[in-house]
């Protein structure tokens, strides 16, 4: 099995209000960003800080055309060997995803290349990080 994980940039940057589902879900659209989060995990309310973790295209611009460009397109293709279409469940396994990670003092990241704490999750995915290779993902496996 293999997808990617993430939104081409022509569906990416459509008006989440005026979209139709599933890109109606304004919760995954950045507004700062115009455009969606492909990943997004935020950490408990209640918790000692409110640290989070979205995956997102950034540093993105408008063209004449009225298309958007991003620099950091932040798209990473997963492979799975061995999926049963029977059997098989695709499951992302947080404690990887974040396990290089402090999230009781780190603040998070939204995907800036200019943000440290990045940089493992990004590996736990398989992206590239800040123009670097981004190896073989270890967050997603088949159960």
């Amino acid at each position: 099995m293999a997808f990617t994980l993430g939104i081409p940039s022509d569906l990416n940057h459509q008006d989440a209000f005026d979209a139709e589902p599933p890109f109606d879900t304004t919760q995954m659209f950045w507004e700062w960003n115009s455009g969606y989060r492909f990943l997004r995990v935020d950490r408990a309310e209640g918790s000692a800080n409110n640290w989070l973790f979205h995956l997102g295209s950034t540093s993105c611009e408008a063209q004449d055309n009225g298309d958007r460009v991003c620099e950091h397109a932040n798209r990473t293709r997963i492979e799975l060997d061995g999926f049963d279409a029977d059997a098989s469940v695709v499951t992302l396994d947080l404690a990887d995803l974040v396990g290089s990670t402090d999230i009781d003092v780190e603040p998070g990241c939204q995907s800036q290349t200019n943000t440290p704490e990045c940089e493992p999750l990004f590996r736990a995915l398989g992206l590239g990080f800040d123009g670097g290779d981004g190896g073989t993902q270890s967050a997603f496996s088949l159960r």
